[in-house]
């Protein structure tokens, strides 16, 4: 009915602070950069990038599967559900559980797939051009 309103929500929320993070880093001296760089490591904004696509191609699938079956409407109130007062307590009760369980598991996932590719990117840095903490 409206799961896809969290992983949306997500979304936004993960879009404005990828856009805010690349405003500031955009700021920042050269030097930053070039010892970014030199370590190969993503700045963070865009590893949030990522999520966000994640999280947007997540809602639209989900938008169309909603609409294909018959549970979105292009009218006023748009979810079917909304139409009576139980149906407003399921919607919210789907949102509350199947919309947060989503929104965590993509967002575990991308997690994964982040922590991953940090370990990857490590190992093959020559031992030279590691950059100590």
């Amino acid at each position: 009915m409206s799961c896809f309103t969290v992983p949306m929500a997500e979304a936004a929320l993960v879009t404005l602070t990828t856009i805010a993070l690349e405003y500031r880093a955009a700021k920042q001296s050269k030097d930053l950069h070039e010892a970014v760089s030199a370590s190969e490591k993503k700045p963070f904004y865009q590893k949030l990038k990522v999520l966000a696509t994640w999280l947007w191609v997540t809602t639209g699938a989900l938008i169309i599967d909603h609409i294909m079956n018959g549970e979105l409407m292009l009218s006023y109130p748009f979810f079917t559900a909304a139409q009576t007062p139980e149906g407003i307590e399921t919607m919210m009760h789907e949102i509350a559980t199947i919309g947060v369980s989503m929104s965590a598991f993509i967002t575990l996932a991308w997690a994964l797939k982040m922590m991953f590719d940090d370990y990857k990117v490590r190992k093959e840095i020559p031992a030279s051009v590691k950059i100590h903490n």
